[in-house]
């Protein structure tokens, strides 16, 4: 990890690395973080929360998630099975997070 790397830094890549190539960009990706990685225990916390419960509480600002929306929508605009959900940004970002 770069040097100066912190917790905003690592929660800007679980968002724009991470979670948005696979939930939206449907990107298939393995997640290799050794221990000598952990420069903060905070880290450790997050990967066990995506680990327990798919996601990291608080990750997303507003303005993130208005963007995640309209990115799922752009990406699965010709999906004839999301147009019944195509409305709702809740169901949508329930299809963003699994």
């Amino acid at each position: 990890m770069p040097k100066g790397y912190n917790m905003v830094a690592w929660r800007e890549d679980m968002v724009k690395k991470i979670f948005l190539a696979c939930g939206v960009d449907a990107s298939n990706l393995v997640f290799l973080f050794s221990d000598t990685q952990i420069i903060n225990e905070a880290f450790v916390e997050d990967i066990n929360n995506i680990l327990n419960n798919g996601e990291i509480p608080n990750l997303y600002k507003a303005d993130d998630l208005v963007q995640i929306i309209e990115s799922v929508k752009e990406a699965k605009k010709n999906d004839p099975e999301f147009r019944d959900i195509s409305d709702d940004n809740n169901k949508i970002k329930d299809l963003f997070a699994t």
